[in-house]
């Protein structure tokens, strides 16, 4: 009986649809894109600084 029930939502549970979401899908008017453009900008220095870290802290002889 559990064998069958793998991978099927529980009775009586509705499957959740992207219109569900309380949040629009586009941003209000005369909000910009500014805050995500900086939070794309911190994200990709962070991943730089992290790859910088890595590479520092590996021995040249295991290269």
């Amino acid at each position: 009986m559990l064998a069958l029930s793998l991978g099927r939502s529980p009775a009586g549970a509705r499957q959740l649809r992207v219109t569900d979401s309380p949040f629009p899908v586009e941003p209000p008017e005369g909000v910009d894109g500014r805050v995500d453009d900086k939070a794309t900008d911190f994200i990709e220095w962070f991943r730089q600084q992290l790859l910088q870290q890595q590479s520092a802290a590996t021995p040249d002889y295991l290269n």
